[in-house]
């Protein structure tokens, strides 16, 4: 089989992410192509990323949005499928009302110079092609970036965010694919309106680049054992898995 069989032609975090968690179930997503069902959580945390997006979109070419247009952006936006049944669709979309307007009234004053808005990056890895998507990144006054990323879901700690594999690879893609200087990386925590910033070493980052080496050779071995465990409750192929750990 060639690394196209295997989902390889590209690798992002998500993948390597999902293979380290369970190579079954990357197997299931990114060999066989099997279809996933709707998913609430997934569709809510792009309806707020988008929404975002187009806020600070337009904010960097001048304009100043009221919150009456950025309600109507989220509007449009919204895809009401995955969640439980219509009162939890109506809970989730107010939910998403209320932090869009807890962010826009703590924010709207700021002023920000956005380096890039959902910046794609492309870098090697060994002989692989890596590519991943920063969901901001702003010019601080050093002339060095920061490397913003929104969550839609509850706040880590700081000693796990300071061990984040995830903003460790936005930093190799924004120093390496798109040439800037890494001072700070963040995650915005928006149900919470918390934000909290880390920063990697050389050497961290080297050790990052070389783990995500090993597991794409493992891949490229087509090693798909199943990894059975507390994951398996939220995984999308629970249901035809003969691994899956049910309780």
């Amino acid at each position: 089989k060639s690394v196209s069989d295997y989902g390889l032609d590209k690798v992002s975090y998500s993948k390597i992410n999902k293979y380290e968690t369970c190579p079954l179930s990357y197997k299931y997503a990114y060999v066989m192509g099997f279809p996933t069902a709707p998913n609430g959580a997934l569709n809510f945390g792009i309806a707020i990323h988008d929404t975002l997006h187009e806020y600070h979109l337009k904010k960097s070419q001048g304009k100043n949005l009221k919150w009456d247009e950025i309600f109507e952006i989220y509007k449009n936006k919204w895809v009401p499928l995955g969640y439980m049944d219509k009162d939890h669709t109506n809970l989730r979309f107010e939910s998403g009302e209320k932090l869009l307007r807890d962010y826009y009234e703590k924010h709207k004053d700021e002023k920000v110079v956005h380096k890039g808005l959902e910046k794609w990056f492309n870098i090697r890895l060994g002989k692989d092609n890596f590519i991943g998507k920063i969901d901001r990144i702003d010019l601080l006054p050093s002339g060095n970036v920061e490397l913003i990323d929104y969550k839609t879901g509850s706040s880590k700690d700081q000693k796990e965010i300071d061990k984040d594999e995830q903003l460790a690879f936005y930093t190799l893609g924004a120093e390496e694919g798109l040439k800037l200087k890494v001072e700070k990386l963040s995650y915005y925590y928006l149900e919470d309106g918390v934000k909290l910033s880390t920063t990697r070493t050389p050497e961290q980052l080297e050790d990052t680049r070389e783990k995500a080496m090993e597991t794409i050779s493992e891949m490229k071995k087509g090693k798909f054992e199943p990894k059975p465990g507390m994951h398996c409750m939220w995984c999308d192929f629970k249901d035809i898995c003969p691994a899956a750990y049910k309780s």
